[in-house]
């Protein structure tokens, strides 16, 4: 290689690294060499600008097309129009104890296992359930542990003010 091209090569290769970090990635927010300033603002990709003509004048036609293969039987583009018709979530109706102390968790799970096996609730919707139920049970021992403590400490302060109180009596 010739001085100059040595030299052309140094300099792209600075200019390449103007925004590049110590270990030789580039910088975040600074994609671009000086003097470029990127897409301007507001403008579109081009699988946006496709999909925003496809869906102005042909997106009935397409629609007609995907039910039509969906009928005769092609099974990914029934899962992909179930996908967008079908709701992601359902509520669900489920009878379960009230929950007062941490083991009435208990029976909760005990009727959540109970609607999975007999089909009222998916699977997936039990966890969610139980994950609810979960927590509960988690705030009621949560509850039950501070009033605990706070019971000892009544005590121990008692217990505290009557020594005190024979203290001073000793010294009064």
């Amino acid at each position: 290689m010739d001085d100059h091209a040595m030299d052309d090569e140094k300099s792209l290769n600075k200019d390449h690294n103007d925004h590049a970090t110590d270990n030789g990635k580039r910088a975040r927010g600074r994609p671009f060499q000086k003097g470029n300033p990127g897409r301007k603002r507001g403008s579109k990709n081009k699988a946006t600008l496709l999909a925003a003509s496809l869906s102005a004048g042909q997106g009935e036609e397409i629609l007609r097309k995907a039910i039509e293969l969906a009928m005769g039987g092609n099974v990914a583009m029934i899962k992909f129009l179930l996908d967008r018709v079908l709701p992601k979530e359902r509520a669900i109706q489920l009878e379960l104890p009230p929950l007062v102390y941490a083991p009435d968790s208990v029976d909760a799970m005990a009727k959540i296992v109970d609607a999975v096996s007999s089909g009222r609730i998916s699977p997936r919707e039990a966890a969610d359930v139980a994950q609810v139920v979960s927590a509960f049970t988690r705030a009621i021992d949560v509850t039950e542990v501070q009033n605990e403590v706070d019971l000892v400490k009544s005590k121990l302060d008692g217990r505290n003010s009557n020594l005190q109180a024979l203290i001073d009596r000793k010294r009064g």
